[in-house]
Order: C-alpha cells, then sequence, then structure tokens
C-alpha cells in the first residue's frame, strides 16, 4: 500500500461559509486591484480589524467544470498552509452568486516589479531568492507541489517582503504512481514536462512525487534568472510540436550568460542558476539543498564578520582600566550590535522560515488521519451553497 503524503499543517483559517460579504468587508468595485480569467480582486477593508485586503471574486456561473476544481484546490491548499512566503487566506466567503477569496494585499506582483525595475541587483535577487525557495521547500515538505511558479504568481511589497500565490493548478501528491497532467507558462515549464507533452500530448505522466517537485525548481531557476537578467533564459512557446521542438533545441543548449549583462553577476549566482536549471534530475538542485548555496551565505559573511569584530573587541576590553571596564564594553557592544543589525538588514540576511504548526484545528479530509487526500475529486460540488448559521 503506498504511503500517504505527510499531515500538512493546518491553520485556523474559516472554512467555505454561506455568509454576508458586506457585514464582514467593506467592498468597492471600483478599488480594482487587478482582474484574471474568470475572477477579479479589489481592495476591501474588514469592518471588524480595520485590515486592508485583497478580495478575490469569482461568479458563481462561472464555476464549472475545470475553473471549479482549480478553484476549490487553491481553497483547499491555501486553507491548510501557513508560511510568511505564501499568501494568507483569510475568509473564504460564499453567497448566492459569487465566491470570495479574502488574502493578503500586496503592492504589485513580481512581473511588474521587475519590468518596472528592468532588472534587479544580486543583493535583491538572494533576498527575493531565499524566500521563494523556503516557500517551496515548505511546500514539498508538506507534498504540495505549485506547478505554475512565474513573476505574476509571486506577490511583492519590497524585495524583504513577497509571497508565493494562486495555487489553482497546485497538487498534493503521493510517494508513486503520481498522474500529472502536464501544465505551466511556456517561459518556467521544466524540460522533461515539455518532453513528456511532445511523446504523450496532454494525457496525464505517471512519475514520483520526488521528480514532480523538480517542476517548481526549474521555475524558479527561471524566475533567478528573469531577475539578474530583465529577460528569460530560455524564449518559446508550447502550444504545437515545432514550437515545443524549438524550446527543447534553446534548452539544449544550456544555459548562457552573456558577458553584457552578466559580467557583474557573482559566480555563485551563476552557479546556483545552473544547479537550478539543470536537465539532469539527479543533479538538480532541491529547494532545501539550494537554500544552502554559498549565494545566500556570502550575505551572511558581513555579519559574521561584524560578530568576530565583536568577540575581538570583548577581549580587547577585558585588559581595559577597570574603572571604566564596564562602561567602555557598554558603548562597544552597543553600537557593534547596531552595526550587526543594519547589516543584516541591507544583505537580507534572514534565518529560514519556519513553518508555523497549529495543532487541533479541524482536519483536512480524512478525520481520522488529519491528512488531506491526494486522489481527493473537488469539483463543482465543492461550491453548492452552505445553509447559514442557525441564529
Amino acid at each position: 500500500m503506498a504511503a500517504l503524503p505527510p499531515p500538512m499543517n493546518v491553520p485556523t483559517t474559516p472554512a467555505l461559509q454561506a455568509r454576508d460579504i458586506n457585514a464582514i468587508y467593506e467592498l468597492q468595485d471600483d478599488n480594482k486591484k487587478g482582474t484574471g480569467a474568470f475572477s477579479r480582486v479589489i481592495v476591501a477593508k474588514h469592518i471588524e480589524s480595520g485590515a486592508l485586503r485583497a478580495v478575490k471574486i469569482m461568479e458563481n456561473q462561472h464555476l464549472t467544470g475545470k475553473k471549479a476544481e482549480m478553484v476549490a484546490h487553491e481553497r483547499e491548499i491555501l486553507r491548510r498552509t501557513r508560511h510568511p512566503a505564501i499568501v494568507t487566506m483569510h475568509d473564504c466567503i460564499q453567497t448566492p452568486d459569487r465566491v470570495y477569496f479574502a488574502l493578503d494585499l500586496m503592492q504589485t506582483d513580481l512581473f511588474e516589479y521587475v519590468v518596472a525595475r528592468k532588472k534587479l541587483s544580486e543583493d535583491d535577487t538572494r533576498k527575493i531568492m531565499r524566500q521563494l525557495l523556503d516557500a517551496v521547500n515548505y511546500l514539498h515538505e508538506q507534498s504540495v507541489v505549485h506547478r505554475d511558479i512565474k513573476p505574476e504568481n509571486i506577490l511583492i511589497n519590497t524585495p524583504d517582503d513577497i509571497k508565493l500565490a494562486d495555487f489553482g493548478l497546485a497538487k498534493v501528491v503521493q510517494e508513486w504512481d503520481v498522474r500529472s497532467t502536464p501544465c505551466g507558462t511556456s517561459f518556467y515549464i521544466a524540460p522533461e514536462i515539455i518532453r513528456g507533452i511532445e511523446a504523450q500530448g496532454a494525457r496525464p505522466l505517471c512519475t514520483t512525487r520526488e521528480v514532480v517537485k523538480f517542476v517548481d525548481i526549474w521555475s524558479c531557476g527561471v524566475v533567478m534568472f528573469v531577475l539578474i537578467a530583465g529577460r528569460p533564459p530560455f524564449a518559446g512557446q508550447v502550444k504545437t510540436s515545432p514550437e515545443r521542438r524549438d524550446l527543447l533545441k534553446k534548452i539544449d543548449r544550456g544555459v548562457l550568460f552573456p558577458d553584457a549583462q552578466w559580467a557583474s553577476v557573482s559566480e555563485d549566482a551563476k552557479d546556483l542558476v545552473l544547479q537550478l536549471l539543470n536537465q539532469d534530475l539527479s543533479q538538480r538542485a532541491t529547494a532545501a539543498s539550494a537554500l544552502k548555496h554559498p549565494f545566500f551565505k556570502s550575505a551572511e559573511a558581513k555579519k559574521e564578520l561584524a560578530a568576530a569584530e565583536l568577540e575581538a573587541h570583548v577581549e580587547q576590553l577585558a585588559v581595559a582600566p577597570e574603572g571604566d571596564a564596564q562602561q567602555a564594553l557598554h558603548e562597544a557592544l552597543k553600537e557593534l550590535q547596531e552595526d550587526l543589525v543594519e547589516t543584516g538588514d541591507a544583505d537580507g540576511d534572514k534565518t529560514s522560515y519556519t513553518a508555523t504548526v497549529i495543532r487541533g484545528a479541524d482536519p483536512v479530509v480524512n478525520p481520522q488521519a488529519g491528512k488531506l487526500n491526494p486522489r481527493a475529486k473537488i469539483g463543482a460540488h465543492a461550491f453548492k451553497a452552505s445553509p447559514p448559521p442557525a441564529q
């Protein structure tokens, strides 16, 4: 019998409920944040707390078939994940006509952020990639694969504050015999998926949990390349067989670092890109191993140096005149500790996020095991109106 995925951390995010949205949020349709294929996003004020949130609005009449399944999967995964670099779903509400997701409000997405700046510095790239890879590592530990990582699905306030979003294509996978439908966006789709489509069309691909995770890693590599260069490493489409073969030829030529764009980029940055974009799955980095790459450790060098200077000053002060030693030590510690904090902040040197485990919350699907069943069929029935709460 195949092993089930490990239990997902279950936050106390409210379930889908039939409630009056206007009693919870002040909605203003003219305060539009964006539009999607079958949804729109507006800025709304949570009445009780006063917090501003992004409310994603979907019309029930459009939530049929595959669309309903995508929205239901997104809802279920967001309700059961909690990570600083993953968008939080604060409320999920259904009315007779619409479904509402109340999400974190962010300034923009990473695509628009990069377009406005042409490309990002290596330091900003480091900050963003550290958070992105930590979020992906958290998802993979929960047996969740995002399958559509791209700048448009990464929300950002500053390089120190990003959130992975849009889990419509995400999937919970088992240990083996995963039937994963090929999906993704052309520039960010992994070559093994393109080859699978070329070989057998859009039929589900049988693979393993560990293999399917690597599609997210490839996408992260493309994102990192885009941040530094302002363009994707491989441009092409995957709609037709000639387009797929042409894109695979470009990928087979390998990642290129033109001097004009990469001359000032560190070797550590280039090496991490190559590890994330390695076609050999046995050599491609995992999210966990990528976080240990020297590219991220270089951001810690100044902090370590400051710590060494602090220790040296403490030793020096140990031989100071007795009457002045305590005050001098206090002042030196204060000054050096301030330098230490500023250095860490400037280089985005943050400890990897630790997932928050909230125990005793509602189980996911299986009331006994408390595990999200990867084979569960979540379709249009998930959006049938539930009865209003008893008065």
